[in-house]
């Protein structure tokens, strides 16, 4: 009688299915973390190369009139963004022979997972780059 009992508690049939319930759940929650990570990596760099960028245009025509309308117009340019995509351009001299450029863009988080620890599944990216005119 308690041979029954032992092969039948010995018995690792379903195994695969317990390791797998445990595992898949973590395997998903680091895929979803890459992939944001990646894609707001992504989206920092370019709103860092975009104020950059803008910075630079804005020493070279410093004299400008509608300075801000220009480096606003270049820093879309420059990234192929729009005003649409929630992308902010500050331009302002700091002392007088300073210009600052400030780029904020809002960026949506790509999973769900990421959202929970984000206000609004959003994120609101931001570079400031000083250069010296002249």
């Amino acid at each position: 009688m308690k041979r029954r009992f032992s092969r039948r508690f010995r018995s690792e049939t379903g195994q695969a299915i317990v390791e797998a319930a445990f595992v898949i759940p973590l395997l998903i929650l680091l895929l979803c973390g890459i992939l944001d990570f990646g894609w707001i990596f992504a989206n920092q760099l370019e709103v860092d190369n975009c104020s950059r960028e803008g910075a630079r245009f804005a020493v070279v025509n410093a004299d400008a009139a509608d300075l801000t309308t220009l480096v606003t117009g270049r820093v879309e340019s420059v990234a192929g963004l729009s005003s649409a995509d929630d992308i902010t351009v500050v331009v302002d001299f700091v002392g007088s022979q300073d210009v600052r450029v400030q780029v904020t863009k809002r960026v949506q988080v790509l999973t769900p997972l990421a959202g929970i620890f984000v206000p609004d599944q959003q994120l609101d990216l931001e570079s400031t780059t000083v250069m010296r005119v002249g």
